[in-house]
């Protein structure tokens, strides 16, 4: 008799934390957890003579135009990038084989070159980086599910499995979500609602291949701006599609819902058909018009960037009256820097 059937039988709630072990464990009772391992680098510096003389530890600094992280780790810097979706690297050799036996705290094989864009973006904004002595290069496995979210809570159709799996950002979600499901255990009931990160939000359509093909998007996408109601399109249609699938696609805008592909809204005649990313937070500023700044000096990219806040404010003012300060208007100037394409800038 197997641990499992132990478990069930005794009804004992058996947890499945095993990170990138956590397919080959689904394996072993029939389930294919869609998980995928991918390759995160970051570097770690020599003391930084600036750093040593603090007398506090700096912030945690997140650069999302330059796609990385940083913090200070001891008396110097550690920081770690984000590669696009077509630099980054998954082991995908693990999802097919399977991970090697024995493999516990070794690591991949370290690409400098691969992050390169992403040092030099950190050494631009931190510069005493520049001077720094990098004394290691640290290339290991994350697991990262579809949608980048992990997957927690008991499995359906597996008596008494549960599940804390897929956590891309490792162990700093710990002690929040052992909390979480003691108290569900114990107490019968999840204590609030977590329903994006539910196991069975993924069924027989999630593929390897579309697994592999969302987990590197999902990747190249972990530090841009993202808003309600943005499609994103990696390993889109899956297997799961409808009869009618053909002949909608063409008219209509589609969305992806559990595997499925279902019309949004229908496009009316002579529509312009292409997608188009939704508007930033109000209405007045598209995504597009506030941050395609190709082109602007850096005053000006500030001055957009202000503009756009003053009119989320002025927008937030109407709706909650004297909750908020009157919004602060943006710095004039001969060039509109709030105004974007014609065809995607409306009025407030």
């Amino acid at each position: 008799m197997t641990l499992f059937n132990i478990c069930v039988s005794i009804n004992i709630k058996l947890i499945s934390p095993l990170g990138f072990w956590a397919r080959e464990v689904g394996k072993l009772i029939g389930l294919e957890h869609p998980l995928i391992p991918v390759h995160h680098q970051y570097v770690v510096t020599g003391t930084v003579p600036e750093v040593k003389a603090l007398k506090k530890e700096i912030p945690v600094l997140r650069d999302l135009e330059g796609s990385y992280y940083l913090r200070q780790e001891r008396d110097g810097l550690l920081f770690g990038p984000y590669e696009s979706q077509e630099k980054m690297k998954l082991q995908e050799s693990w999802v097919t084989d399977g991970v090697p036996p024995g493999f516990g705290k070794e690591l991949f094989e370290s690409d400098l070159d691969r992050i390169m864009t992403h040092v030099e973006a950190a050494m631009d904004m931190v510069p005493v980086l520049k001077n720094a002595d990098i004394i290691n290069i640290v290339s290991g496995p994350i697991t990262y599910s579809p949608d980048i979210l992990p997957m927690v809570g008991p499995h359906q159709g597996v008596q008494n499995y549960w599940v804390a799996i897929g956590f891309g950002y490792g162990i700093i979600h710990a002690g929040g979500i052992g909390k979480f499901l003691s108290d569900w255990i114990l107490g019968g009931e999840p204590p609030f609602d977590l329903i994006e990160i539910d196991p069975n939000r993924y069924g027989k359509w999630t593929s390897t291949k579309y697994t592999a093909l969302k987990a590197r998007e999902s990747y190249g996408f972990n530090n841009i701006v993202g808003y309600p109601k943005e499609e994103r399109f990696a390993g889109r249609p899956t297997e799961r599609v409808s009869g009618i699938y053909e002949e909608l696609k063409t008219k209509c805008s589609m969305g992806f819902h559990a595997g499925w592909e279902q019309p949004h809204w229908f496009y009316k005649p002579r529509d312009d058909v292409e997608y188009k990313c939704p508007a930033a937070l109000t209405s007045a500023v598209s995504r597009r018009c506030l941050w395609d700044d190709r082109g602007l000096s850096s005053s000006k990219r500030q001055r957009r960037v202000l503009c756009f806040l003053a009119r989320a404010l002025k927008m937030a003012a109407v709706t909650c009256g004297d909750l908020l300060p009157a919004p602060v208007p943006a710095a004039p100037d001969s060039t509109d820097v709030c105004s974007g394409p014609p065809k995607i800038q409306r009025a407030l």
